[in-house]
């Protein structure tokens, strides 16, 4: 038993890592296609159908929602590895 827990939390690591990557490319087409930045809070690109057609997905992890650094563009927080969730002040 374990052993499938350790699997479970580790693929909702990784799904929360692949999750933040589906965003920011989200965000930056987003910037491209529109000429400005997705709002922190990524309700813009969360209702249009165009970007995610079920609405913007939660952390599979802990089913938080994702925010975005409004100084570097991209998801913040949600470094699952050191127990850092949202502290404002990650990047990646």
């Amino acid at each position: 038993m374990p052993r499938f827990t350790a699997s479970a939390s580790d693929a909702k690591k990784t799904g929360c890592a692949h999750t933040k990557a589906l965003i920011n490319e989200a965000v930056e087409r987003y910037y491209f296609l529109e000429g400005k930045w997705a709002d922190k809070k990524l309700a813009d690109i969360g209702a249009d159908p165009k970007y995610f057609p079920k609405g913007l997905p939660t952390c599979p992890v802990d089913g938080s929602s994702y925010q975005l650094n409004s100084t570097k563009h991209c998801v913040q927080g949600h470094n699952h590895d050191d127990g850092n969730h949202d502290d404002g002040n990650q990047g990646n």
